[in-house]
């Protein structure tokens, strides 16, 4: 497949992405595939700019140039599946392993990803889902790894209850922290300084009731609580949240419309509540 990409939702930099992939799948075991991936990314990071055409980006925590280029790789994936259905499964279990090696082109990691999903369907049409997931990011020969692959949490595919990349690594920026001094003060400069950068390492946990609401028109309500961080090292700078939501499995898709609620927030970079509408399943 080819693919275009853009992704606005950064905070400190624009990016785009151009590629193409292949995928082979073939069965292993009762239950389980095994898939070989062959990708080509070009990718073209930008300065972002406020509303008054000033820019944002500071390009010493944010060199540019390091994270855009040709990244080629190729990706070893096992799956086991034993789910009663992939669009709204009420039974059964997903697992996945898989290893990235990009080594072939100017951008070069290592990534592996691991996740395990489990759904019940416990009384009635209640149904029980999890979600597990654990991802780690290195360097290929001594290169850094592009700081637009480290992993930021938040958003309705994570954690529900923060903005999309508000969790996570921060760093401090010196040309944010010097412009912002004699307008807002040093201590609100240094806390407008500090930006999400991300981290090599990201766990995350997440389990959610869903219920019928309106059954005969596919509309579900939806009960959930999320944990996760993303870190050089997991070592408990630990995020959650809870929330609630309304479902609507409609013929092109589920639309999702939920209200998330941090429950160890950040007031200087998250919000009390979250709204998110979105397309697709959670998990």
């Amino acid at each position: 497949s080819v693919y275009k990409s853009t992704n606005t939702g950064r905070l400190d930099y624009d990016e785009e992405h151009t590629g193409a992939t292949l995928r082979f799948g073939h069965p292993v075991a009762e239950n389980t595939r095994g898939y070989l991936r062959a990708k080509y990314d070009k990718s073209d990071l930008t300065t972002r700019y406020d509303s008054t055409g000033q820019p944002i980006t500071d390009t010493d925590l944010f060199p540019l140039e390091t994270a855009s280029g040709e990244t080629i790789s190729l990706t070893g994936t096992l799956e086991y599946d034993t789910r009663n259905d992939r669009f709204s499964p009420t039974k059964g279990i997903f697992a996945a392993v898989s290893y990235e090696y990009a080594g072939f082109g100017q951008l070069k990691y290592n990534r592996g990803n691991g996740i395990f999903r489990y759904f019940k369907n416990i009384f009635w049409d209640v149904v029980w889902r999890n979600d597990l997931q654990y991802a780690r990011i290195d360097g290929i020969d001594g290169q850094p790894v592009p700081f637009n692959e480290l992993y930021l949490l938040g958003g309705p595919y994570s954690l529900r209850g923060y903005r999309s990349y508000r969790v996570g690594k921060m760093k401090f920026s010196k040309k944010i922290y010097d412009e912002r001094l004699p307008k807002v003060g040093p201590a609100q400069a240094q806390i407008d300084a500090m930006r999400f950068y991300g981290g090599t390492q990201q766990a995350m946990a997440r389990t959610e009731l869903q219920f019928p609401l309106v059954k005969d028109a596919g509309i579900m309500g939806a009960g959930f609580f999320d944990i996760g961080a993303a870190d050089d090292t997991l070592d408990g700078n630990f995020f959650s949240d809870v929330g609630f939501g309304i479902r609507w499995y409609s013929p092109i898709g589920v639309l999702r419309f939920e209200w998330g609620f941090p429950l160890n927030r950040d007031p200087n970079y998250h919000d009390a509540t979250v709204f998110e509408f979105s397309i697709g399943p959670s998990f």
